[in-house]
This record gives structure tokens, C-alpha cells and sequence, in this order.
């Protein structure tokens, strides 16, 4: 479980650190455990979420505001509900040629004077190409990066994960047949991300998959009902 291996690794994080997570880490116990760890989050919801708005909102045009998160099973264990923070970042992506909104929904605990939705926003898009580029920083061209730039700090960062399997597959060809040219690491380290502006699809293809992938789409926002109200009431009186 990918929930429970974060929750155990939250002892190794850095003090007042920020976890920036896709869809898959949603849940109450998990967030109750990063805040206990003193850490934040800035994780993208989904409809499987139900969140909780002091009055009735247009999701088309909600942008940012506070929300309770209190799902069910907490309810249930009468455990207080989280005071949280609400973002739409609005952005548009071409598919098939043709432009389609694609909004991500951030839930965070960080107050919007510490984290702007520009910020959270830039952070979230670090965290997607992060993981995408996860496989090349660990078993390729970073490792080659890293012993340059230790030479050279001057030398660029960013590994290329085309130039680094373009490297690779040289590699293979040319095992049997030495021919005097750079060696593999040097080559690797060579492999640097291009600076320019993409205005093409980077996905040449459609690959296999069980079914076509569809971006999460928005929490479900609700006002409190009876029930929780008085759930609500007595848990504040306790405290």
C-alpha cells in the first residue's frame, strides 16, 4: 500500500516539510498523520472525495475557500472534521487536436498568505514531472548527471529520459564491437533536458492500456446536514 508506506516514512521527513501527492493518497486518517508529523500536504482530489462548504457553491466558479473534510467513517468514530483549503487550478490541454479544460483540485492545510494558488499550482506541476522522469532519475541518466556536476557544477541538471534510452539502446548495439568512442557514462552525462518551448504532443503514440485515461474529475462539495450539525455541535462542546 502505497498510503501505508508513506505513513511510515513520515518520521524521515524534514521539519515543516510539504508532501505533494496525486489523487491516489486522499483519506482522513492519512492527513491526520502527515499533520500530526508536523508536515503539510497539497494533494489533488477526485470525485471518490466529499467535502464539506458552509454554503451551496457553483463548482464552475469556485476558485479557492475553506472546507471541512469529514468523511463517513470518521462520522462514525465521532472524529473531529479538518478545517482545510480548497484549489482549483484551471488550465486547458490540447487532445486529438482539440483544447479541453483540465482543472486539478488541491486540498492543502497551508493558509493561503504562506502558499498563493500560483504557488500551489508551480508545485503540483514539479511534483507530475517528477514523476514522470522517476524510473530515468533513478536507474540512468541522473546518476551520470550527478558525477558530472560534481566536476562541473556549471553543467546543467535536468536529465533528458529520451537522450538517456537513446544512449542505452547505443549501448547494446555497440557491446560486441568496441569502436573508440566516449565511454557510456560519458554519454550519459550528456543526456540534458532541452530548454526550448514544446509546441507538439510529446505522446507519439497511443499506448495500451485497460481502459483510456480520464484526469480526476472535481470533489463533490456539499453543505452539512442535520445530522452532522448536531455531530458538529457536541464535538465542539467537548473540546
Amino acid at each position: 500500500s502505497e498510503r501505508d508506506h508513506l505513513r511510515q516514512l513520515l518520521s524521515t521527513l524534514p521539519r515543516r516539510a510539504l508532501l505533494v501527492t496525486d489523487a491516489g493518497y486522499h483519506g482522513y486518517d492519512l492527513a491526520v498523520a502527515v499533520l500530526a508529523a508536523g508536515a503539510s500536504f497539497l494533494i489533488r482530489m477526485s470525485s471518490k472525495v466529499h467535502l464539506i462548504v458552509d454554503q451551496p457553491v457553483d463548482a464552475r466558479r469556485f476558485d479557492h475557500g475553506e472546507v471541512l473534510y469529514w468523511p463517513v467513517e470518521a462520522q462514525k468514530q465521532e472524529l473531529p472534521p479538518l478545517r482545510l483549503r480548497l484549489i482549483r487550478v484551471r488550465g486547458r490541454r490540447k487532445v486529438k487536436g482539440k483544447t479541453r479544460k483540465i482543472d486539478v483540485w488541491l486540498l492543502t492545510n497551508v493558509l493561503p498568505r504562506q502558499m498563493s494558488v500560483a504557488q500551489a499550482a508551480h508545485f503540483y506541476r514539479l511534483r507530475w514531472e517528477n514523476e514522470g522522469l522517476f524510473r530515468t532519475y533513478k536507474r540512468t541518466g541522473a546518476w551520470a548527471l550527478r558525477q558530472r556536476r560534481d566536476a562541473d557544477p556549471a553543467a546543467p541538471g535536468l536529465c533528458s529520459a529520451r537522450q538517456a534510452i537513446l544512449v542505452v539502446r547505443a549501448e547494446l548495439m555497440a557491446a560486441m564491437r568496441p569502436d573508440g568512442r566516449a565511454t557510456y557514462l560519458q554519454r550519459l552525462s550528456r543526456c540534458r533536458r532541452e530548454r526550448r518551448e514544446r509546441t507538439s504532443a510529446k505522446q507519439k503514440r497511443e499506448w495500451p492500456r485497460r481502459t483510456p485515461h480520464e484526469p480526476p474529475k472535481p470533489p463533490q462539495l456539499r453543505t452539512m446536514k442535520d445530522k452532522e450539525k448536531a455531530l458538529f455541535s457536541r464535538l465542539n462542546a467537548v473540546e
